[in-house]
């Protein structure tokens, strides 16, 4: 009797315990994390040569400007030492004034570019892993590690970036991400820098092109909904609070101007009330606020980098990606919608979203997954990703198109490579150990599988003789008669024991489910 009681509490133990934790509740976790940013800007000599006239400058300025209020952010110039530009603290209105003006500083005048330095000063603060943080470091450099004078130093100063201080920024949680300037860069060390810490690694072939790669990185440090332009033309939905276009422009063409729906057109010059104008020699940086819903079109030379990032009371979310992507294995990527303050989970709206991954390779090769509903978690959409991929990064763009709206989110992944296995060698003195006792051994295992080995039968088992055929057979324990009452009752008591815990189980994972949405929704909403 004690037997059955025994069975019947694991078995409820094992069930309460395997209850599925609630999805939203990684959701709540990653939306809450804060974002903590380190800028460090390459001002050694050489520097004169690659970026002649200054882009570096104009580029923080792009960076900074589109980096999230509350956001801790520190910039840095190094060369042989390292010179804060603005210290550690939350983004504001005022910190981004601050930072306009405090990168007029940077030069092209230094005699070193003493890398190993930068990342230690920059990230002093660092000195344990922080779930409540998401921490990045991006790099502008001429890619030329120098230390001084002789060869020797140089070498060992990378070999400490490569073996101490990307071992510790691992162990930190920290992303690396590296903008290189010169095809005479370290490119081995650099994107070996990045790809372990699973950042990104660019090279610009030309300094025009340094505003385009730190837009890219930006879009990957923080996650926000954009909307695509088709034709300089893009769609605006009753949902959206506020839009900020990024326009690059080009020589020859004239001063940058938005068209309203109603067909309007305005400029820097002549902007509405509502409307907020950054202008550089390069681009330009418009927000409009309470935006009029409808057909708008920039004014503007067409390019493939301008990009309109939304504040939205419809918006999606990407859950948190798998810590790792590996070569042959599906990993899941989750996404959801929210609508003022509240979780979707209409059935009516969400059968007409098309939600799909768009993920892009580095030679620019591109694969597109569709996304299925979550019937059972309702609101989510999933897509399993890995399985067909090759190892390396990609550029991933998540997109949710309904009848009258469109949000697109872009971001970084990185596919590893499958886990090498190992040998296991059984050494033949033990092997013929084992071959005594009349254990077989496979010729050779390998430390990922299970090794079963088979075993002779034990020795000292009473025996019985079958009447019918006179060979020994072990003896079997007569079984004890049921009694079905007691069975009867045992399943009764399963049942009700079953019941409470579904009951009380589902009332606790829905409440933590409902605590986790509205964390992710009050971080969407600010």
């Amino acid at each position: 009797m004690q037997k059955y009681f025994n069975l019947i509490s694991l078995c409820v133990l094992a069930l309460i315990f395997a209850c599925p934790q609630s999805l939203a509740a990684t959701f709540g976790k990653e939306a809450n994390k804060t974002l903590d940013v380190r800028i460090l800007v390459d001002v050694s000599k050489n520097m004169e040569t690659s970026d002649i006239e200054g882009f570096r400058q104009s580029s923080i300025k792009l960076f900074s400007t589109l980096l999230p209020n509350g956001a801790k952010t520190g910039i840095w110039m190094f060369d042989d030492r390292v010179t804060e530009l603005m210290p550690i603290s939350k983004v504001s209105d005022g910190w981004r004034a601050k930072a306009l003006e405090s990168v007029k500083k940077i030069h092209a005048k230094g005699e070193l570019s003493h890398l190993e330095k930068a990342l230690a000063v920059s990230t002093l603060d660092w000195v344990a892993p922080d779930n409540a943080a998401k921490r990045h470091v991006v790099v502008l450099t001429d890619g030329q590690v120098s230390v001084g004078s002789s060869k020797r130093k140089n070498l060992t100063s990378k070999e400490r970036v490569q073996n101490v201080q990307l071992e510790r920024l691992k162990t930190l949680g920290v992303y690396v991400h590296v903008i290189a300037f010169s095809e005479d860069a370290d490119k081995v060390l650099l994107e070996k820098l990045a790809m372990d810490t699973k950042g990104w690694y660019d090279w610009v072939k030309t300094p025009a092109q340094l505003d385009r790669a730190l837009l890219r990185v930006n879009k990957r440090l923080v996650q926000k909904n954009s909307i695509p332009i088709v034709a300089n033309k893009f769609v605006i939905d009753d949902a959206v609070r506020q839009f900020t276009a990024v326009v690059f422009r080009k020589k020859g063409f004239g001063a940058t101007q938005l068209d309203d729906p109603e067909g309007m057109d305005f400029g820097r010059d002549n902007k509405p009330k509502g409307v907020d104008w950054h202008r550089e020699k390069r681009y330009d940086i418009v927000t409009v606020t309470n935006p009029m819903e409808g057909d708008w079109r920039l004014i503007a030379p067409s390019s493939p980098d301008n990009e309109i990032f939304i504040t939205t009371k419809l918006q999606m979310a990407v859950d948190q990606l798998p810590k790792k992507i590996i070569v042959g294995d599906d990993s899941r990527i989750k996404m959801l919608l929210a609508e003022n303050g509240k979780l979707v989970t209409n059935s009516n709206f969400l059968d007409v979203v098309k939600a799909t991954i768009e993920l892009k390779n580095k030679r620019g090769k591109k694969t597109v997954i569709d996304m299925e509903q979550d019937m059972i978690a309702g609101g989510y959409f999933f897509a399993d990703i890995g399985k067909d991929l090759k190892e390396g990064a990609y550029e991933m763009v998540v997109r949710a198109k309904g009848n009258t709206f469109e949000r697109v989110e872009t971001m970084t992944i990185h596919v590893g490579p499958k886990p090498k296995e190992k040998t296991v060698e059984i050494k033949p003195e033990f092997r013929k150990v084992l071959t005594d006792a009349g254990i077989e051994v496979p010729e050779e295992v390998t430390d990922t599988e299970q090794v079963a080995l088979s075993c002779p039968e034990a020795v000292g088992e009473d025996k019985g003789k079958d009447e019918a055929t006179g060979e020994e057979v072990a003896e079997v324990e007569e079984a004890e008669e049921s009694n079905w009452m007691v069975t009867a009752g045992i399943i009764l008591l399963v049942n009700l024991l079953l019941g409470a815990a579904g009951f009380f189980g589902f009332r606790f994972f829905k409440g933590r489910a409902a605590k986790a949405d509205e964390a992710l929704i009050n971080k969407l909403s600010t």
